[in-house]
């Protein structure tokens, strides 16, 4: 039986998705009325309050910029972080090339820091995931052993990324925040 999962951690980046991070550490925050040694890391490049609103907004996606934006200020850096059991990555607008020749095309600048900390944060050789892009509105992890990752790779669900270590059971999670909750409810064996 897999180790229940204790170490969390949710990056942050210039115009992440807020739902996509509040509402995962939401259910963290409930769930450590019923587990204990749960920890949260929140990490980004700089403990400098990050914020919804990108650096410099999309080109050609369809939405105009946002007139409010909210900051969170992250608990470690890329390079502090600790080891995690499991890994949240919103989705949002910042993950998207400014470059209008580039549109919907992920933000190299934004993009590769964050793999580069996956590499390092999630203990990958153990879990069933062969490789990690950017779908749409979310950077999500194809995961060879789940059915719903044809439905992320299509586009045509998911917000987020919920990544885990074998620690939970060498399992990728992703989608919408209906399977969010589903990971944890396993947490609780409920």
């Amino acid at each position: 039986m897999a180790e229940t999962p204790k170490k969390y951690g949710v990056v942050l980046y210039e115009g992440f998705q807020l739902i996509d991070v509040c509402g995962p550490i939401d259910v963290l925050n409930v769930l450590t009325t019923h587990a204990e040694g749960i920890s949260l890391s929140v990490i980004s490049e700089s403990l400098q309050p990050t914020s919804t609103f990108p650096k410099t907004w999309p080109d050609k996606m369809g939405m105009p910029p946002f007139t409010t934006s909210q900051l969170i200020t992250p608990t470690h850096t890329f390079e502090t972080a600790p080891q995690l059991d499991v890994l949240i990555i919103p989705g949002g607008m910042g993950c998207f090339d400014p470059d209008p020749n580039n549109a919907g095309q992920p933000n190299p600048t934004v993009v590769n820091p964050i793999i580069k900390f996956i590499q390092k944060a999630v203990p990958w050789p153990q879990v069933p995931c062969d490789r990690v892009y950017w779908v749409r509105y979310h950077l999500t992890i194809r995961a060879s052993r789940w059915q719903e990752s044809n439905d992320v790779q299509r586009g045509l669900e998911g917000d987020s990324c919920l990544a885990s270590s074998s620690r939970m059971g060498s399992k990728c999670s992703m989608g919408s925040r209906r399977k969010h909750l589903d990971v944890f409810r396993g947490v609780l064996g409920n």
